[in-house]
């Protein structure tokens, strides 16, 4: 009797109910591994959160992009704008517009004019050099590549009388001419040139003096209205 309720008590009971060898049972009779699920689930949530190669590589790509853009814009100079171009483009770094040693010919015009435009005025034309080398520094009389040349001007009465008198210095091509109304020989590309004034006269003060006794002026009414005009 006492073997047949130890038996009893060692049985798994059907309903749902835990054993009396301490184990827990399904309705069906099933075993269920509570410690071993639980392990498991564990495992597969650290896989899933665990990034792959690709995110690693695209995320340290991204992060070099954006050093290089951040480094790029600081060493980036401003851009200086042209008001001549259109919509103020950035201005193109300048460039010879002659190659080395390339024949040029001088011609130096003197003239009452600021803009010469009278180069068939033979009497204008102070100097022509033909055939000078660009960038010999070697040539001319004294082996430095500079060159002079002395005449003598007759200088105009207006001229005298505080006129302006203005240096015309073109250089162009060899075989070229400064004059633009020469077709086959005038070429904008070719030619290059730059005005100075020779004389510049300086302004005669006049100062108003009177005498201290009498408060008048002893200066010629005349020559008051020729200063202060």
């Amino acid at each position: 009797m006492a073997t047949q309720e130890s038996e009893a008590s060692k049985a798994t009971v059907s309903n749902g109910e835990v054993s009396s060898n301490g184990t827990a049972a399904t309705t069906d009779g099933q075993t269920v591994q509570t410690a071993g699920n639980a392990q498991d689930a564990q495992q597969q949530q650290q896989q899933q959160q665990a990034p792959n190669a690709w995110q690693v590589i695209k995320g340290v790509l991204f992060r070099i992009f954006i050093i290089w853009a951040i480094s790029s814009w600081f060493r980036r100079g401003p851009s200086t704008p042209d008001p001549n171009t259109p919509a103020g483009a950035p201005r193109v770094p300048s460039r010879n517009l002659f190659p080395k040693d390339t024949l040029m010919d001088l011609y130096v015009y003197v003239s009452q004019e600021e803009v010469f435009s009278d180069f068939n005025d033979t009497e204008a034309l102070f100097w022509f050099h033909r055939d000078l080398v660009y960038g010999d520094w070697t040539t001319g009389e004294s082996g430095d590549g500079c060159y002079q040349h002395y005449k003598e001007m007759d200088i105009p009465e207006k001229i005298q009388q505080n006129g302006s008198l203005y240096i015309h210095v073109y250089f162009t091509k060899s075989g070229f001419h400064p004059d633009p109304k020469r077709k086959g020989q005038y070429r904008r590309l070719a030619t290059v040139h730059s005005t100075r004034m020779l004389n510049k006269f300086k302004r005669r003060k006049f100062l108003k003096t009177k005498n201290l006794l009498t408060g008048e002026t002893e200066a010629d009414p005349e020559m008051i209205e020729l200063f202060t005009t």
